[in-house]
């Protein structure tokens, strides 16, 4: 298939042929990965409850008289949780890159990540520096949202009504939405390393965020076009798709795109 014959409509097509392939997979993938969030947010819960911390008769995370002691609980044994699962999503990212390529592989590999040491050490290496590659961009575009947002607040209460008055808040709005675009295009950036991860396991960390920035950018809008098509899914989420079918959605679609690109059929 010529590269321009590539386009959005083509990853959808192979997305819903490869979903219909191994469904019962996906359903347990994001079956477990529902199960491991449910469990995080019980575990909070509970732990509110034995140091007396939870205020209603349900489940509802309601507490009250919050201290240090329950404030550390409450982040660190997230925080453990989503450090040992860092493997299982590389290996969930390994499953639907292989199933991308045509290769039906057992369910147990999603966790092939932990059987070496040094595996486990390589997915949480790279994961830092994922995480390194957002955070800044996601700080600063905190920041300027922030003080977009105060600049609003503070010319709403002292400018007198008229032009520059009326556009206060269209302009906070368009500044805000720029920003956590920015935001989610930096986040798109650094997705593609978890796939080349699962092409090239034994890469440097370094070389593989190196290797899925240039991915992405081989053809920027139309990476953009192909992951914003799924993206948009979890705004219609609350209304037409459960959140356990979008998850997974993004993640063939995006397997299924750098695929294409790390094979050289687009560009």
């Amino acid at each position: 298939m010529k590269a321009m014959d590539i386009n959005v409509k083509h990853i959808w097509n192979r997305t819903y042929d490869l979903i219909k392939a191994c469904w019962s997979e996906v359903l347990f993938i994001q079956s477990l990965s529902v199960g491991l969030l449910a469990f995080v947010y019980l575990l909070v819960i509970f732990a509110g409850m034995m140091l007396g911390k939870h205020a209603s008769s349900s489940l509802l995370p309601i507490f009250r008289d919050v201290d240090i002691p329950f404030v550390i609980i409450a982040v660190l044994l997230p925080f453990i949780l989503y450090t040992g699962a860092i493997p299982l999503h590389y290996g969930i990212r390994w499953f639907y890159w292989q199933a991308a390529g045509g290769a039906r592989m057992p369910l147990s590999s999603i966790f092939a990540c932990y059987t070496s040491p040094a595996l486990m050490r390589r997915c949480l290496d790279l994961h830092m520096r994922r995480v390194l590659f957002d955070l800044p961009r996601i700080l600063v575009c905190g920041v300027l949202c922030l003080g977009i947002h105060l600049a609003y607040t503070y010319a709403e209460d002292n400018m007198q009504p008229g032009f520059l008055y009326d556009m206060l808040l269209p302009l906070d709005i368009f500044l805000i939405t720029v920003m956590v675009l920015v935001c989610i295009l930096s986040c798109a950036e650094a997705k593609a390393a978890s796939y080349i991860f699962a092409e090239n396991p034994n890469m440097s960390a370094k070389e593989i965020m190196r290797t899925g920035r240039r991915l992405f950018r081989i053809d920027y809008m139309r990476s953009v076009r192909v992951l914003f098509s799924g993206s948009v899914l979890y705004v219609l989420a609350p209304l037409v798709f459960p959140l356990a079918i979008v998850i997974p959605l993004n993640n063939i679609i995006g397997a299924i795109y750098f695929r294409e690109v790390y094979k050289g059929r687009i560009g």
